[in-house]
C-alpha cells in the first residue's frame, strides 16, 4: 500500500533479544532506508508463568526484550 502511494517500504528481521543483532540491524536500517524518522517499538514477550515459576533464562529474556530492546533500538538508530 505504501509503494502505490509513491512511498517506499523496508522490512526487517531482528531478533531483539540479542542486542549484537539490534546493533547490527540498526546500521544496516541506516544504510538500506536512510534515516529513521518514525519508529514504533512496541516488541514485547511473556513467559505464560507465574513470575515465581519462571526459570532464569525465561526472565532474562523478558527483561532483554520488554526492556533492554527499546533502549538499544532507539539509541543506535539514531546514532547513524
Amino acid at each position: 500500500m505504501v509503494e502505490k502511494d509513491g512511498g517506499r517500504a523496508y522490512a526487517f528481521v531482528c531478533d531483539l533479544a540479542d542486542r549484537e543483532d539490534v546493533y547490527r540491524m540498526a546500521e544496516k536500517t541506516n544504510k538500506e532506508a536512510g534515516q529513521v524518522t518514525i519508529l514504533i517499538n512496541n516488541a514485547g514477550v511473556v513467559s505464560g508463568k507465574l513470575l515465581l515459576e519462571t526459570p532464569d533464562h525465561l526472565i532474562q529474556r523478558t527483561f532483554d526484550v520488554n526492556v533492554l530492546s527499546h533502549f538499544w533500538v532507539s539509541y543506535h538508530l539514531q546514532k547513524y
